[in-house]
Parts: C-alpha cells; structure tokens; sequence
C-alpha cells in the first residue's frame, strides 16, 4: 500500500492547447495553428475530440508541420 496517490497528469501539449484556444476566442478567431511533433498528433488529435475541435495539417514550415485548429465556438 502506497502513501501517495498517483496524480492524473495532463502532458503538457493540453495546457498549451488550452492556452491557444483561449487565446482565439478572446480575439474572436475563427481558428489557430499549432506545431505538432509527430509523437503528439495522436494527442492532438485527443485534445480536439474532447474539445470539439476540428484538425488538419495545415503546411511545413522548417520541417514543422503546422495543424490548422478550427470549427469551434466562440462562446465561452
């Protein structure tokens, strides 16, 4: 038995995203982009799912590629 509890982490790429998407809605923007790895399109793809947000690689900048992240609400 264990003194500690084991914590749900989120990884990071969700408080990142979260932060972006507030972001957009405060300047009532209709979408954002984000660099993903290709280790995080999976979560990426989990994030949005959850938030009700639509993802499509968008273009390559650098050898990046940039995910368009649309179609949700600006309400709060």
């Amino acid at each position: 038995m264990t003194l500690f509890k084991k914590k749900n982490k989120q990884p990071a790429l969700n408080f990142s995203l979260d932060r972006e998407l507030r972001h957009a809605r405060l300047k009532k923007q209709t979408s954002f982009y984000y660099p993903l790895k290709e280790d995080e399109v999976s979560k990426g793809m989990a994030w949005g799912i959850k938030n009700r947000v639509a993802i499509e690689p968008d273009h390559i900048t650098d050898g990046t590629t940039y995910y368009k992240f649309y179609g949700y609400s600006l309400d709060f």
